[in-house]
C-alpha cells in the first residue's frame, strides 16, 4: 500500500502489477478510492471520508490532509497544518561570493534570473506542501520504466516456463502428468491478475494530479519547510525547520483531481472500472491458484521467486522513503526569523545549504533587527512568487 500511496505515473503502475503482492490490499484500495457505494459497503466502507482515504493511500495533501514532522518522521495527519514551504533558488556551485537577496520586479525578471541574487519562492497554490515526495530525490522515470520492462519480462518468463513445464519437459504432478485444465488455467489467471492490478493501482494513481517543477539552467533549488507549534487531530507538533540533506532536480507538488480531470471521466465510469479492476483482479487471482494446485510444484516456487524479485525492486525503487531530512528546533513564533537570518552573509554555511552548524540562539537584543529581516523576507517571497514561473520549467 505504501508503494501505491506514491505513484505518479503509469509505470509505477506496471511495477506494482507484476509478480504482485498484497493483492487483498490493493483491491480494497481501488474500491475505497474510486468504487461503487455498494462495493464499499461490502469491505466496511460505506460511510468512509474521502480525507480518511486520501491520508492512508494517496499521495496528495489539502486542506483536509497535510504532513507534519512530529521530531522523528514525516507522518500524514487529517486537518491543516501549520507548515509553509520555501524554495530557495541559489547559482549552482553556491558561491560565497553570492550573498546578496535581491528583489526583481515582474518585467525585470522575465525569462531571467540574476546570477548574483537569491530567489526566495513560496508555493500559494497548493494547500500544504508534499513532504515525503520532496524529501529526497525522486528516481529518474528512466529508472522506472526500466524496472517496469523487467517486471513484464519475469511476470512473461514464468508463464513461458510453466508451459515448457507441462508440454516439453513434461514434469509430473503426483506421479502423473498435469491436468489438462492446469497451465490454460495457469496462464489465464496470471494474466487477469496483472491487468487486474494495473487498473485498480490506475484507480488509485489517477485520484491525484502532480505537477513538477525544476530550476532554470545555472540555479538549484534548496527546499524549506517551515512549522509552527500546533496541535492538530488531538496531536501536538514542535516548531520545526524540515529541508532535505541536498538540492532538489525536481519539485513535486501532488494534489487532488482538479474538476477540470474529474468531468472527463464521470462518476459512473470511475466506478466502473474500479469495480473491473476488482472483479478481474479476483478472478484471475483464484484462476491462477486453481492452475498452479494442477501444475509441478516447480511452477509454484517460480512465481514465489518472481514475487520476492519484485518486491526487492520495488523497495529499492522506493528507497528514499527510509531516509529522513534534517531538522532543526526552531523558537516558536520566531520560524521565520530563522529563515531569514540563515540567509544573510555566506548561505553556503546556511544549514538548509547542507552545514551541520546549529545557530545560535535569538536575543532578546537583536530582535529588533531580526524583525527587520523578517519583513524584507516577506517582502521578498511575495514579489518572487511570479519570479518562480519564470525561473522554473515545469516537466510532464
Amino acid at each position: 500500500m505504501q508503494f501505491m500511496s506514491q505513484s505518479t505515473g503509469w509505470a509505477d503502475n506496471i511495477i506494482l502489477a507484476m509478480a504482485p503482492l498484497g493483492i487483498i490490499t490493493i483491491i480494497v484500495s481501488a474500491i475505497r478510492a474510486g468504487g461503487p457505494s455498494w462495493l464499499k459497503a461490502v469491505i466496511g466502507r460505506a460511510r468512509e471520508s474521502f480525507a480518511v482515504t486520501e491520508s492512508e493511500l494517496l499521495s496528495s495533501t489539502s486542506q483536509e490532509v497535510c504532513e507534519l514532522w512530529n521530531g522523528q518522521q514525516i507522518v500524514r495527519v487529517m486537518g491543516t497544518g501549520p507548515i509553509r514551504e520555501f524554495i530557495i533558488l541559489l547559482p549552482k556551485g553556491g558561491s560565497s561570493k553570492d550573498r546578496g537577496v535581491s528583489l526583481e520586479e515582474r518585467q525585470e525578471a522575465y525569462g531571467r534570473v540574476p546570477k548574483p541574487s537569491v530567489v526566495i519562492i513560496r508555493n500559494t497554490e497548493a494547500h500544504a506542501p508534499n513532504l515525503s515526495l520532496n524529501v529526497n530525490n525522486q528516481p529518474g522515470r528512466g529508472e522506472l520504466y526500466a524496472v517496469a520492462a523487467f517486471g513484464v519480462i519475469l511476470q512473461l518468463a514464468v508463464i513461458v516456463y510453466s508451459g515448457l513445464a507441462t508440454y516439453h519437459l513434461m514434469l509430473l504432478k503426483d506421479e502423473a502428468l498435469p491436468a489438462a485444465y492446469a497451465f490454460p488455467c495457469t496462464a489465464a489467471g496470471m494474466f487477469c491478475l496483472a491487468i487486474g492490478m494495473l487498473v485498480c493501482s490506475h484507480v488509485v494513481e489517477s485520484s491525484t494530479s502532480e505537477t513538477r517543477y525544476r530550476p532554470a539552467d545555472g540555479m538549484e533549488a534548496h527546499v524549506v519547510w517551515l512549522q509552527k507549534s500546533a496541535t492538530v487531530n488531538d496531536q501536538a507538533f514542535e516548531p520545526f525547520a524540515v529541508f532535505p540533506c541536498k538540492p532538489q532536480p525536481i519539485v513535486t507538488v501532488s494534489y487532488r483531481a482538479s474538476a477540470r480531470e474529474q468531468e472527463r471521466r464521470t462518476m459512473a465510469i470511475e466506478n466502473f472500472v474500479a469495480a473491473s479492476g476488482a472483479a478481474i483482479s479476483m478472478c484471475g487471482f483464484l484462476t491462477q491458484f486453481i492452475g498452479l494446485r494442477g501444475m509441478h510444484w516447480s511452477v509454484s516456487i517460480a512465481q514465489l521467486g518472481a514475487t520476492i524479485i519484485m518486491t526487492l525492486l520495488r523497495t529499492w525503487v522506493r528507497r528514499n522513503l527510509a531516509e529522513k531530512p534534517k531538522a532543526v528546533p526552531l523558537v516558536s513564533g520566531h520560524e521565520l526569523d530563522w529563515l531569514a537570518m540563515t540567509l544573510r552573509g555566506n548561505h553556503t554555511k546556511a544549514p538548509w545549504f547542507g552545514a551541520l552548524e546549529d545557530l545560535e540562539p535569538l536575543s532578546t537584543t537583536r530582535r529588533g533587527a531580526v524583525a527587520c529581516v523578517s519583513t524584507a523576507a516577506v517582502s521578498l517571497l511575495h514579489r518572487s512568487t511570479r519570479v518562480w514561473r519564470y525561473s522554473a520549467t515545469p516537466t510532464v
